[in-house]
């Protein structure tokens, strides 16, 4: 998501994923960091339950510090926890084949490993040669 400040475009840093309240569901926090002035930019998006309209509220500056410290209790997780969560690759992977040479330049072994693009990867096979 891309927030519009000034004649900017600036995409959210971080999701806060909040707890459903009485009236609103699927809540979320989108956080955006305007690097000319070091404001904190929020847009708040929540669907009503009843007529499942979705509302989005747009904050800065203060306003925006005192919503998330009142939704800091009704956090559930975040977007880097997502990503971060599990040791193995996660989401969207691809393969990597590696060789492993002695030290005369020969193939001794071909490592087969699944990676994600968060840096996290898994080794899945071993071939000897």
């Amino acid at each position: 998501m891309f927030l519009q400040i000034g004649n900017r475009n600036v995409k959210h840093s971080e999701i806060l994923f909040l707890s459903d309240i009485k009236d609103f569901t699927n809540r979320k926090i989108y956080k955006f960091f305007n690097p000319m002035n070091d404001k904190v930019h929020i847009i708040l998006c929540e669907t009503h339950i009843e007529t499942k309209e979705v509302f989005e509220q747009k904050l800065s500056g203060i306003k925006a510090s005192k919503v998330l410290e009142r939704e800091k209790c009704r956090l559930l997780y975040t977007s880097y926890d997502i990503t971060r969560q599990t040791s193995k690759p996660y989401g969207w992977v691809y393969g990597e084949n590696k060789e492993i040479h002695d030290k005369n330049g020969n193939v001794i072994r071909t490592e087969v490993r699944r990676c994600d693009f968060h840096g996290q990867k898994e080794l899945i096979e071993s071939i000897e040669k």
